[in-house]
């Protein structure tokens, strides 16, 4: 329990009664915003340890492998928005990467790098097709 002046995050569970259970902890995990929780409820030494809100993978040396699964909804929300804006930036080099090689292929072949009109080689005066390289 948290001492006095110590305020626990909100998706923390902290039940009221214990009701015979000696502890429960809480565990939070996500990237960068915690977004899914666990509970590991204990009633006493020696009796089998309740888990809550996860997924049972497996176990193993250290003990049962767990996935939480109970949501953080803020965390939740706050990831979702992170990741994809990084997914989007990186949809968008990509998409930009291939129009800039696809760019640089047209023009070596004397073709306009916009639209791929032939120029025959006669890029100064710009692509009459689409406007590149022309004033106005």
């Amino acid at each position: 329990r948290p001492t006095m002046g110590e305020v626990p995050p909100s998706w923390v569970f902290w039940p009221g009664v214990m009701d015979g259970y000696q502890r429960v902890d809480t565990a939070g995990s996500g990237w960068p915003f915690r977004a899914a929780a666990s509970q590991a409820w204990y009633v006493r030494y020696g009796e089998p340890i309740q888990f809550r809100g996860n997924y049972h993978v497996t176990d193993d040396a250290s003990g049962p492998v767990l996935i939480p699964i109970t949501p953080i909804w803020l965390g939740l929300l706050g990831n979702t928005l992170v990741h994809g804006a990084a997914w989007w930036i990186a949809v968008a080099m990509c998409v930009e990467g291939v129009k800039s090689v696809k760019a640089g292929r047209w023009l070596r072949k004397g073709w306009c790098p916009a639209c791929g009109y032939d120029l025959g080689w006669n890029l100064g005066p710009g692509c009459p097709e689409c406007g590149w390289r022309r004033g106005g």
